[in-house]
């Protein structure tokens, strides 16, 4: 699989929730950015290297300045729950719902979350 980096939107200011039980819990403090890929895959197709479609992804990155909740830290970061990030992109207060957990690195201090939004990443795209 090979990435193509399409754009990386900042976003400042931003607060991380948990979604569980039907509640929102706060889980951090946070500057960040919006990582948006093209991803194209190539697959085995009767004995030739063939091309998937491209898909594009988007990645939303919370950065190494985190400040945890003490109530709620860095326990509650699985891929079982659902985050929602609220955050200032573009000018703008947005809201990042329906997250999914994806990937740490402890080294950079990042963490990575899938963003379902397809409207989202248009939207940021045409900008």
């Amino acid at each position: 699989m090979s990435s193509l980096g399409l754009s990386e939107v900042p976003i400042t200011e931003g607060n991380l929730y948990v979604i569980t039980g039907g509640n929102r819990y706060p889980v951090a403090e946070f500057n960040g950015y919006i990582d948006i890929v093209e991803d194209e895959v190539i697959v085995p197709v009767l004995g030739t290297l063939t091309k998937r479609p491209k898909t594009i992804k988007a990645y939303f990155v919370v950065c190494a300045d985190l400040k945890y909740d003490r109530a709620h830290d860095e326990s509650r970061i699985s891929s079982a729950n659902v985050f929602e990030a609220v955050g200032n992109i573009q000018g703008r207060n947005k809201i990042l719902a329906g997250m999914r957990f994806e990937d740490s690195d402890p080294i950079k201090g990042e963490l990575r979350f899938s963003i379902p939004d397809l409207r989202l990443i248009e939207e940021l795209l045409e900008r």
